[in-house]
């Protein structure tokens, strides 16, 4: 698969279509052409390697609102190999489908990962596991609580940034 001139690669573009309808409340997505050859570089929410044309950031920030929660099929992002930066905050998500074993082979690049406004508890780490490049990991206002093992997390020795704020830890155990 090749760059369609100045546009993303057409496998990414094509790769970002089915994410449409998954995060359907005010979808950034909604909007972006489908046409082939349209360029996904520019659509709202998303940020391309100005060289290469691959996908390196995708923002889906309160796209979905479940009462009840719901589990994120992580595999939906395995075709963005340069992955950096992915924001799933408000998004009503309690936990990812267990297929972590795949999705740790192929986000070894992500740095930065927003999970703030979720449904998360202390039990739903184990997806964080292998993600060697890891540097930023936001968790503010999620269902946290009580003593956090984050050693538990096994989650990159590259981390500088863990913001667990506004949730109801009493202690983290390392």
């Amino acid at each position: 698969m090749g760059v369609l001139g100045d546009a993303c690669l057409e496998h990414e573009r094509i790769a970002l279509l089915p994410l449409k309808p998954f995060f359907n409340h005010y979808n950034e997505l909604a909007n972006c052409d489908e046409a082939k050859g349209s360029n996904c570089c520019e659509w709202v929410g998303i940020e391309c390697n100005t060289t290469t044309k691959r996908l390196i950031g995708l923002s889906l920030h309160s796209t979905r609102y479940e009462d009840e929660g719901w589990y994120l099929n992580a595999s939906m992002f395995l075709s963005f190999v340069e992955f950096k930066s992915l924001n799933l905050q408000g998004n009503s998500i309690v936990g990812c489908i267990e297929n972590e074993d795949e999705m740790h082979l192929r986000l070894t690049e992500l740095e930065q990962l927003d999970l703030s406004n979720n449904l998360f508890r202390n039990n739903t780490f184990s997806f964080l596991k292998g993600l060697s490049s890891l540097k930023s990991l936001t968790m503010v206002v999620n269902n946290l609580q009580g003593s956090l093992d984050i050693k538990g997390l096994e989650i990159s020795r590259n981390l500088t940034v863990l913001d667990l704020s506004e949730n109801w830890i009493e202690s983290l155990e390392s």
